[in-house]
């Protein structure tokens, strides 16, 4: 298993379970996130996280985000 996995966590506007999706490069992650900080995600999501987990430490550290 590698050390860090990046995820993009979204959470949700109307109080549903929340969305994440796993990456294995973190220059993967933050061209997904970047996809995301449009407008109309708005309306579906109150914030959206880019996290690196490291899974050896069991951490989460926050790396950007966006607040609707």
């Amino acid at each position: 298993m590698d050390k860090y996995s990046w995820i993009i966590r979204f959470e949700r506007r109307d109080g549903t379970e929340e969305k994440e999706l796993y990456f294995d490069d973190e220059d993967s992650a933050r061209e997904k996130f970047s996809c995301y900080d449009e407008p109309e995600n708005a309306e579906i999501y109150t914030q959206i996280e880019l996290v690196r987990m490291d899974w050896y430490r069991r951490t989460e550290d926050v790396l950007d985000g966006i607040s609707f």
